[in-house]
């Protein structure tokens, strides 16, 4: 009981900003929730411990401790992956392992890496053992695919991302078809689909990227950011092969209409018109994107200059191109 309300007034002070605090009673709370374990290895101390690492992991990320909170992931999933193996019917465990799976992923896509730690939180060989001992179920294998040592390469940070991507979706996909009428389940597999597809359009994978936002829109027809993201690939993939102009205006505008003052479905229709040939309809949809955002970025001004070099305005074209140069300058330099 005094670990759980450590755990609640940790939260409570991280909200309000007091973080130093916060993370003092973070680190209580998980000292006794890891002396309850170690002494009675059930499934109860199995997973508030468990529950434990992933508050300390959540924490440590926020203060840019990236390898220390990839650390207290990796020991949230071994326990949670005990616990759904053990217990098949309890669909809280295949949920918090898949909310772990994603957050690993998204720390391996885009945390700084190159950050200095203040912090090291090393793999505490205790844990694994008694977790592994425990009589719950057998060893977790997740962990083969997520090696304590992270590549120090970001295309092999981004390769280990998609695969707890994929694993945290198969989970939700599994929860969401066995409990349909539960809206978490859709919206955690939804959230992991926009994140997985916009992590294989970086790296270069278009034709998985749009087979993921596609499969997306099967099960959830009406959402804005898929609709916008395909679209956005539809209309601009390197690989010509793969476009669908005509597709990705159809989808533009099913975005925009939905949210019509999020500025970037604007852009993203601008740039539909001028691939599907339209350019009065881009530079409707691009000026609005320009009103919406109280000047534009480069993406506007870039399409604009293209509008303008393609109709023959060449004064135009390279005072859009100026735009898109000093915007770049300004908020972006070294992109």
């Amino acid at each position: 009981e005094l670990a759980l309300c450590l755990d609640e007034l940790s939260s409570r002070l991280w909200d309000k900003g007091e973080r130093d605090e916060a993370e003092r009673l973070c680190r209580e709370a998980f000292d006794i929730h890891r002396k309850i374990f170690v002494d009675v290895p059930d499934a109860d101390s199995q997973y508030y411990l468990a529950r434990s690492y992933s508050h300390m992991a959540s924490l440590l990320a926020a203060t840019c401790r990236v390898r220390a909170a990839f650390v207290n992931y990796q020991q949230a999933i071994i326990l949670n992956q005990q616990l759904a193996d053990g217990f098949p019917n309890a669909p809280e465990h295949r949920k918090n392992l898949a909310e772990n799976q994603f957050h690993v992923a998204q720390l391996l896509w885009k945390a700084d890496w190159d950050a200095p730690e203040n912090a090291t939180d090393p793999i505490d060989p205790d844990v694994v053992r008694r977790a592994a001992s425990g009589g719950l179920a057998k060893r977790s294998t997740f962990l083969s695919g997520l090696p304590i040592i992270v590549p120090h390469d970001v295309a092999g940070r981004r390769r280990l991302a998609e695969s707890a991507y994929r694993q945290a979706i198969t989970l939700e996909d599994g929860l969401r078809a066995e409990f349909p009428k539960d809206p978490q389940y859709a919206l955690a597999a939804d959230r992991a689909r926009v994140a997985h597809g916009l992590l294989l359009w970086e790296m270069k994978r278009c034709r998985d990227a749009i087979t993921v936002y596609r499969r997306l829109l099967v099960t959830t027809p009406e959402h804005a950011d898929g609709q916008n993201n395909l679209a956005w690939f539809l209309a601009t993939c390197p690989d010509e092969d793969l476009r669908d102009s005509a597709q990705a205006v159809a989808l533009a505008e099913k975005a925009v209409a939905s949210e019509p003052n999020h500025l970037p479905f604007w852009n993203t229709l601008g740039v539909a018109h001028y691939r599907n040939g339209d350019l009065s309809g881009a530079i409707e949809a691009l000026q609005r994107s320009i009103e919406l955002r109280s000047g534009g970025d480069s993406f506007d001004c870039r399409f604009l200059a293209m509008i303008e070099w393609r109709s023959g305005h060449e004064v135009a074209d390279r005072q859009w191109v100026q735009q898109a140069v000093d915007w770049m300058q300004k908020y972006s330099p070294d992109n």
